[in-house]
């Protein structure tokens, strides 16, 4: 469980970097998201993972990061589940659509920071 946990935080460090790197990529992305239904098939994924982190919680070296992160992403999975689609897509559009360059950086930086957080602390 902890090697998965390991290879979905290389997974957000690469995400986030390639945000860093290419500010366009996260209007593709929102795009490919608003799509249908596809947000919520995101918010399962951000609970499956928060699942995989608890669960690899156990066995890391500072679990209760490992803990905090996969209750955070169990709880915005979930709320995706509780407020209508359409106001989680105004929610996202206010916060990216009128970014600026460096506000899109730091988007990308999160991803960055909370995946080496967690090969660390795992």
């Amino acid at each position: 469980m902890v090697l998965l946990a390991k290879l979905v935080a290389i997974a957000f460090i690469i995400i986030g970097c390639i945000v860093i790197m290419k500010r366009g990529v996260v209007k593709t992305i929102l795009e490919y998201v608003k799509v249908g239904n596809r947000i919520y098939g995101v918010a399962a994924l951000r609970i499956l993972f928060g699942i995989i982190f608890i669960l690899a919680a156990v066995m890391a070296r500072s679990g209760w990061i490992v803990t905090v992160i996969g209750w955070l992403l169990i709880v915005a999975g979930v709320f995706v589940f509780v407020i209508k689609k359409e106001k989680a897509f105004e929610i996202i559009d206010k916060m990216v659509t009128n970014a600026k360059p460096k506000t899109i950086r730091l988007i990308g930086t999160i991803p960055v920071v909370i995946g080496v957080l967690l090969i660390s602390a795992l």
